[in-house]
């Protein structure tokens, strides 16, 4: 039972990667906000931005360092390494992968709420260009199966193995 739960919460975190998790909307804006936008961020032009972008490519589209690959294979190698883990009966590091599992998708949380905070400091000359350029920003479905995966993995930390004769644990 606790390896199938732990193959199957692998199975769902690396899905749940590749779900989209944010969408961008339209924008609306004008020339002379859309050169703002261009100033404040280096040159991006919002226009060239995707419309959905999963765990890969989330950060990418504020941030001055796009860590969402790193994100992503963080989270998807830490859903197999917990699979690894599993086994080689490994019981009592499934909590440390289930907390790993669930830190990752929290990180980028964090950091689309820091950014918020980035878009308001380098709009802040023009708090209504900083609403528009925040609230373009839309949660998708794909966090309600991260969510999923994470609760599947803490599940399969959480589920204890059959005890043997001599007190060991087993599947």
């Amino acid at each position: 039972m606790k390896w199938a739960l732990v193959i199957v919460a692998a199975v769902v975190l690396t899905v749940g990667a590749y779900m989209p998790m944010i969408s961008l909307s339209h924008m609306g804006l004008d020339l002379g906000e859309m050169m703002r936008v261009m100033e404040a961020f280096d040159g991006m032009n919002p226009g060239d931005l995707k419309q959905d972008m999963n765990l890969f490519e989330l950060s990418a589209f504020v941030r001055r360092i796009d860590t969402g690959k790193m994100e992503g294979i963080a989270l998807v190698g830490v859903a197999w390494a917990a699979v690894v883990v599993s086994l080689l009966r490994l019981w009592r590091t499934q909590w440390f992968m289930a907390a790993c599992a669930a830190g990752v998708p929290a990180f980028s949380v964090v950091n689309m709420l820091l950014e918020q905070g980035f878009v308001k400091r380098q709009l802040a000359d023009t708090p209504e260009l900083a609403r528009k350029v925040i609230e373009s920003a839309h949660l998708r479905w794909g966090w309600l199966v991260l969510l999923a995966g994470v609760g599947l993995s803490v599940a399969s930390a959480a589920v204890r193995g059959n005890r043997r004769a001599g007190g060991q644990e087993t599947q």
